[in-house]
């Protein structure tokens, strides 16, 4: 599988790139879904570690060649960042 893309793809407003530790809050808080911890691997109610160890399983999903996780984010103006095509 490609290694995740030097810089993150942009289409419009919405930027993918890989996970990073600033995305704790955001993956605890995914965590109080009670949907989220049904389909995987990530602990309902979520402490700190619990989002860091997820976060680290997303990165070894693409090392070990199974997936490409990606984050979903708002573009923002000041990170230039690949446009996709249409």
């Amino acid at each position: 599988m490609p290694a995740w893309p030097a810089m993150p793809v942009a289409g419009g407003p919405v930027v993918l790139r890989a996970f990073s530790d600033a995305d704790v809050p955001m993956v605890m808080e995914w965590a109080t879904d009670p949907y989220v911890p049904t389909i995987g691997s990530l602990p309902a109610n979520a402490d700190r570690q619990d989002a860091l160890d997820w976060i680290e399983r997303q990165r070894g999903r693409l090392a070990e060649g199974l997936a490409t996780p990606w984050r979903r984010a708002p573009a923002v103006a000041a990170s230039p960042a690949p446009r996709l095509s249409r």
